[in-house]
């Protein structure tokens, strides 16, 4: 039922309400005066009442757009910077969540040189949510989210050569350790990145 319906189908039961109040008055064409009064305020609170509803919809329908899928939203802390420690550092910087996806650069220095780096993204797609990966201006290679808690995200290729998988683990003093791994030339190989939150430049 549209706004107009629900305004006529109150002003109706109000005129009945009314009419029978006044068979049972002494003054019933007092009683009938009010009605026009009446009506009008029913239908204001009717339409404060949708105005309202609507307002909460839309309000629900952008923080949605912003945002995405929420699963998107329990990979919100890896956004940030994070850098290790030792001779060779590996740091890695993320955007906030926006539109449904997070960006990130990294790269690896040594001996006061950068030796590797990487474009990453973290994208919500039709088919579900992808880490995106662009090493040292290569070919971007997708991993898709295939689990999720509160603290770690795995990410998955199969079909790439190396690495197969993808993990993100954060622990509870605020650290994070990434790692990557799966086979190369059919022997298991893992490699881990360890890295400490820091304020970002």
């Amino acid at each position: 039922m549209g706004r107009d319906g629900v305004v006529n189908h109150v002003r109706h039961c109000a005129q009945a309400i009314v009419k029978g109040i006044g068979r049972r008055s002494r003054r019933p064409d007092a009683m009938l005066s009010i009605l026009p009064s009446l009506a009008e305020l029913v239908e204001e609170q009717v339409k404060i009442h949708l105005l309202m509803v609507l307002c909460v919809t839309l309000a629900g329908t952008v923080v949605y757009a912003q945002n995405g899928n929420p699963e998107m939203m329990k990979l919100t802390w890896i956004s940030g910077c994070w850098k290790g420690d030792g001779k060779i550092q590996t740091e890695e910087q993320w955007t906030k969540l926006s539109a449904g996806s997070m960006l990130g650069v990294g790269r690896t220095i040594g001996n006061g040189k950068t030796v590797f780096y990487e474009f990453l993204q973290i994208r919500e797609r039709a088919d579900g949510i992808f880490y995106i990966a662009q090493q040292n201006g290569g070919t971007a290679v997708p991993f898709k989210l295939v689990k999720l808690n509160d603290d770690e995200a795995i990410f998955e290729n199969p079909q790439h050569d190396f690495p197969q998988r993808i993990i993100y683990h954060r622990s509870p003093d605020d650290r994070l350790l990434a790692a990557i791994e799966g086979e190369e030339k059919g022997k298991p190989k893992r490699v881990e990145f360890a890295m400490k939150r820091v304020k970002c430049d």
